[in-house]
């Protein structure tokens, strides 16, 4: 597709292994496994309030503390699969996912127009609607832009020069008013 308009800002984009895993566990955060990590921890709270609050019960009525460490151990177990175990797959696949990202999309150019973005790279052009991009996540180093579970494109702001970042800044979040998420961490 021909554009006659000049973009309105031009990135070389250049993406490291980490902050493809890091995007990766936002994206998660956002839109897959990840985004039940409040339902989990309130219900991992709730068996602890539970199983230690049946202690003195369950010892005094079936003198057994099995069932409230039960409890107490179903809670731990799923604090450890929600803050350990699926961050660390989503990092694995996240890494086994960059060799082939590395290959396909690297070195790239992002050209920003003001309806969308056109990836350009030596064996693929990728163009990107806005208005299809459901989501925006800003970080304190990256711009994820959420085209699925799977696919994103991510823009790490070390390859914004330091004269345009304000203007490109301001651009992106005119963009995604209604789409930017804020976020520090993944996990919050």
């Amino acid at each position: 597709m021909a554009y006659t308009a000049a973009p309105r800002i031009l990135l070389p984009l250049t993406v490291t292994e980490e902050e493809y895993t890091q995007a990766a566990l936002f994206v998660s955060r956002r839109c897959g496994m990840l985004r039940s990590l409040p339902l989990v921890v309130a219900l991992a709270m709730l068996l602890l309030l539970v199983g230690l609050g049946s202690l003195s019960w369950f010892s005094a009525t079936f003198f057994s503390l099995l069932i409230p460490l039960l409890f107490c151990l179903t809670a731990v177990l799923l604090l450890i699969l929600i803050f350990r175990v699926e961050p660390a797959r989503v990092k694995k696949q996240a890494r086994e996912q960059y060799a082939t990202f590395s290959q396909l999309l690297q070195p790239a150019t992002l050209q920003l127009f003001a309806d969308n973005a056109v990836t350009h790279t030596p064996t693929l052009t990728l163009t990107d609607p806005y208005a299809l991009l459901p989501e925006c996540i800003e970080t304190p180093t990256l711009f994820i832009f959420i085209k699925d579970n799977e696919r994103r494109l991510i823009l790490p702001k070390r390859c914004i020069p330091a004269e345009e970042q304000e203007q490109v800044y301001e651009f992106l979040r005119l963009c995604f008013t209604r789409k930017r998420r804020l976020m520090k961490h993944w996990f919050w």
